[in-house]
């Protein structure tokens, strides 16, 4: 949801401001924050190489964006070997937004309708 794949650092400016913000901090010995190597390191650059790898067979990948996202480039998020899922909320919105949760439990239950790992459908035992 709104993970612009393509392009990591297609966001908007306020967002690397925070970012830097924490690597100051965690340069500073602050514990437990985004260390510098995960954003232009050695571990940055695993992390995009290995995003890049082809999806397993069995595993479906679903992009759900929003042109209204505010946060990240909707067009980095629109990755060729997702089904693109288009929905109008902002960045943060989609994390809260009913109609996008239903998008995700309709491409979760897609998934398990042709696999053979089971579901909880949400009974309890």
């Amino acid at each position: 949801m709104g993970s612009p794949m393509l392009a990591p650092a297609a966001h908007h400016s306020s967002l690397t401001a925070s970012v830097e913000l924490l690597v100051r901090l965690s340069r500073a010995g602050v514990p437990g924050l985004m260390a510098e190597e995960c954003v232009a390191g050695s571990c940055a650059r695993q992390s995009f190489e290995e995003s890049r790898q082809p999806v397993p067979d069995g595993v479906s990948f679903t992009a759900i964006y929003s042109r209204r996202d505010g946060i990240v480039d909707w067009r980095a998020c629109v990755d060729p070997l997702a089904v693109p899922v288009e929905v109008t909320t902002s960045h943060v919105g989609m994390a809260v937004d009913p109609r996008v949760m239903d998008h995700v439990v309709g491409a979760l239950r897609r998934h398990a309708e042709h696999s053979a790992l089971e579901v909880d459908r949400g009974e309890s035992a």
